[in-house]
């Protein structure tokens, strides 16, 4: 098996994704983003789905990012991304990585973000149990919902719902954003972390058994199911692209078949990566207060076996 080393600017290096299949069965068009979390607070790196380092995205100068979790291209082209340790949502430009400024502040440790079609962002808070609805242009909260414990995992349904998932209690609960109507979408489930909608209707919950699997729910909720399990570096967040779902663990990436559940290859940079992670394709800098549709589906967040916060 032959790894491509490439270096990563900051005194490591990484390995491109190697198929476990056929050779050419990974490489796509769009472009992997993720987090480093507390390995290196600051940064968001940039790869090819074939597993190739294209840069570092983000590159915050100290305290700017403080442990970087979730993030997500948001209905404006941009990055976001959450600092855990000082309660901030960072945007970034979305074609350059430049810092453009805060998007939420005062909030407690938050850990991922998601976005609707109507200019609002949603930020889940580990510690004060909450999921908040903030007003992307005021940067305002305008509600919070409760009803769950340690939201960890965000991520909106194709009907205007949001999921969260709460790690401690091994449940996903269904909020219904205008009323605040929280329900519970399944339960019985052993420490859900990140959420993705699958193109098969379905949502699949990473981080489960510990960190091990990934459960999947139907589309309109019940009893789970397992999916995939064996997974290189173990599994806490993910996000759909080409049919197929890739996830972040302890040490590394893992590409997983969106039908069978099968790894297809790995991504190896060395220390914990398991963070926020999303896709994006081409994207052309947006006009000045102009909302397109979500570049990527897929959910970003934190890792538990890093022990942050716990209740």
């Amino acid at each position: 098996m032959n790894y491509l080393s490439r270096s990563l600017g900051i005194g490591t290096s990484v390995l491109a994704f190697v198929s476990l299949a056929s050779a050419g069965s990974i490489a796509q068009s769009t472009d992997l983003f993720f987090s480093l979390g507390s390995a290196y607070p600051g940064y968001v790196q940039q790869f090819t789905k074939d597993g190739a380092f294209v840069k570092n995205f983000v590159v915050g100068p100290a305290g700017q990012l403080d442990d970087a979790l979730g993030l997500r291209f948001g209905p404006d082209g941009n990055l976001y991304v959450t600092s855990y340790n000082d309660g901030t949502v960072n945007k970034y430009n979305g074609a350059t990585g430049a810092y453009i400024g805060t998007a939420a502040s005062g909030l407690t440790y938050p850990s991922d973000v998601a976005f609707d079609a109507h200019g609002y962002m949603y930020v889940s808070e580990v510690v004060a149990n909450s999921v908040v609805k903030v007003s992307l242009a005021s940067q305002a909260v305008v509600q919070t919902y409760t009803g769950f414990t340690t939201p960890y995992g965000i991520l909106e349904r194709p009907n205007g719902d949001l999921l969260v998932s709460a790690y401690n209690t091994g449940e996903v609960y269904d909020v219904n954003t205008t009323t605040g109507l929280t329900t519970v979408f399944a339960s019985g489930l052993t420490t859900p972390e990140g959420l993705a909608l699958g193109p098969d209707g379905r949502y699949y919950v990473c981080g489960t058994d510990n960190g091990t699997t990934v459960d999947v729910i139907p589309a309109n909720g019940g009893s789970f199911s397992l999916w995939a399990s064996s997974i290189p570096f173990g599994t806490s967040w993910g996000v759909f692209s080409a049919g197929n779902l890739y996830t972040t663990g302890s040490g590394g990436a893992t590409e997983l078949d969106g039908t069978t559940g099968a790894v297809l290859g790995t991504l190896y940079n060395g220390y914990r990566t398991n963070a926020g992670i999303d896709v994006r394709g081409a994207i052309a800098t947006p006009e000045p207060g102009s909302y397109a549709l979500l570049v990527g589906l897929g959910l970003a967040g934190m890792t538990a076996r890093r022990k942050r916060v716990k209740i």
